[in-house]
């Protein structure tokens, strides 16, 4: 047998990734070999087939990009601050393993799919938080008990980076942000590489230099933006409206007609549905499956295909007229706060109080 060249794409370990927003993605030599680890397994594959947006598709139709891919940008931008500051090599692991896994519990359609699962969802902690005990069940199934133990701290709040996952200024909502702009064709782009050019570490924490505070304004003002022309645009509700009462009725009804009714669905009918089981059956869930259960509810001619139908169809004119108008705050006063480093040499209280002494356009009609 002919021995592969050491050049080979067969036992490579670097990898690159080509991303439509960050160009050519490439991991520090410390934590790669475990993202590509992570990428490769059936439970984190499951994010390709798991739209970002949902039905924005509907109405933004270039808006298709999978929670797969903003999972690796966001892990992207993780190393990148990592290296940046000179993390310790664990801190830098846990901090990139906690970006990559971030969304790891998203569902198929994410709030409006677990809207529709009403008091299951509280009952069995299924949230699209990042420290649901739903998604850290999914982690364990991923990562051992050490890496559990990082991210879990992380994302707890208890590392001294913990606000860059989860905070007003997050690298999250950076990688989102870009993302999503870009594929929906709207003009909110924040100025990302600014941004994390204005980090500082100092005295073991990381701030956000007084120079980028006005480019932190113009992201909190972008993303109250994305949520009012394409998060919340009225006939996207009216959708989600549509498919949280298909499931809702799937759920409550006991119905196992549809040959194409996934196995979740089945388990989570039963007075007791047994944990592992959902997490199993979750695992196999994929928008694929919901499409395809969808078109068979559609033609069924039961209660549920109307609206089946005015989703598949993209009938406007079945949506309910009770939708209400939704509103986002260009900011959250529960998340963690983003301290500021002065130009004297001195830290400071969070983003939003500066903003707020900055008499900032973005607190006018904040609620």
């Amino acid at each position: 047998m002919t021995e592969e060249p050491k050049g080979s794409i067969f036992n490579l370990v670097d990898f690159n990734i080509t991303d439509s927003v960050w160009g050519t993605i490439s991991f520090s030599a410390s934590v790669e070999k475990r993202v590509k680890e992570i990428l490769d397994s059936p439970i984190f594959n499951r994010l390709r087939y798991t739209s970002h947006l949902g039905l924005v598709q509907l109405i933004y139709p270039s808006a298709t990009h999978t929670r797969f891919s903003h999972c690796i940008g966001t892990a992207f931008l993780c190393d990148k601050v990592a290296t940046r500051l000179g993390f310790e090599e664990a801190d830098k692991k846990s901090f990139v393993l906690s970006g990559l896994l971030h969304d790891i519990g998203h569902p198929p359609f994410s709030h409006a799919f677990l809207e529709g699962l009403g008091e299951l969802s509280q009952k069995m902690d299924m949230d699209c938080k990042k420290d649901s005990s739903w998604g850290e069940l999914l982690i364990k199934n991923l990562c051992g008990q050490e890496e559990i133990i990082g991210i879990s701290e992380t994302i707890k709040g208890q590392k001294f980076y913990s606000w860059l996952l989860d905070s007003n200024l997050d690298l999250d909502k950076m990688d989102y942000l870009a993302r999503d702009s870009l594929h929906s064709g709207v003009p909110y782009r924040p100025d990302v590489d600014f941004l994390i050019n204005s980090l500082i570490r100092h005295e073991d924490k990381v701030y956000l230099k007084e120079s980028g505070v006005s480019a932190a304004e113009s992201l909190m003002f972008n993303r109250s933006q994305m949520f009012k022309t394409v998060y919340y645009h009225k006939s996207v509700s009216g959708y989600e409206i549509q498919l949280t009462t298909i499931i809702e009725n799937l759920i409550k009804s006991g119905s196992k007609n549809y040959s194409t009714l996934p196995s979740f669905f089945i388990e989570a009918q039963n007075s007791s549905p047994d944990k592992e089981k959902l997490v199993e059956y979750f695992a196999e869930l994929s928008e694929f499956k919901m499409w395809n259960l969808l078109t068979e509810i559609s033609s069924s001619g039961d209660d549920l295909s109307g609206l089946a139908k005015t989703i598949l169809e993209r009938d406007k004119s079945k949506l309910t007229g009770d939708v209400k108008e939704k509103t986002k705050p260009a900011y959250s006063a529960s998340k963690r706060e983003t301290p500021v480093y002065f130009k004297d040499g001195t830290g400071s209280s969070d983003l939003i109080s500066i903003l707020q002494n900055r008499n900032s356009l973005l607190f006018k009609n904040a609620s």
